[in-house]
């Protein structure tokens, strides 16, 4: 789904629109950008629907997601649905291990 709203990130997705795409309950969806918005990868544009609203290092951690993901899908998957959060997980992965930092 965020990949979806930075595909377009000027363009205001209903709920609808985005349960169509993905082919998932409204329920689902509704509650999947409710959890985006609090992280504040989207936005809720008054009652028209939501929009990609990442910024600063957050939104490059997305280009950087999408990056992954069109070249390791499964694997992207997969981290998504791992216990624990993935946003957390994701942000690790690029993080340098003190050994890794004096080499």
């Amino acid at each position: 789904m965020l990949l979806i709203l930075l595909a377009n990130p000027e363009r205001v997705w209903t709920i609808e629109e985005i349960s169509a795409v993905m082919r998932s309950s409204r329920n689902s969806i509704r509650s999947r950008l409710e959890s985006l918005t609090a992280r504040k990868l989207a936005a809720a544009v008054e009652d028209s629907g939501y929009r990609y609203s990442a910024s600063g290092r957050l939104h490059v951690m997305v280009e950087v997601l999408a990056e992954e993901y069109g070249e390791r899908r499964f694997s992207v998957i997969e981290l998504v649905f791992s216990k624990g959060d993935p946003l957390q997980s994701f942000a690790d992965a690029f993080r340098l291990k003190e050994d890794d930092a004096g080499r």
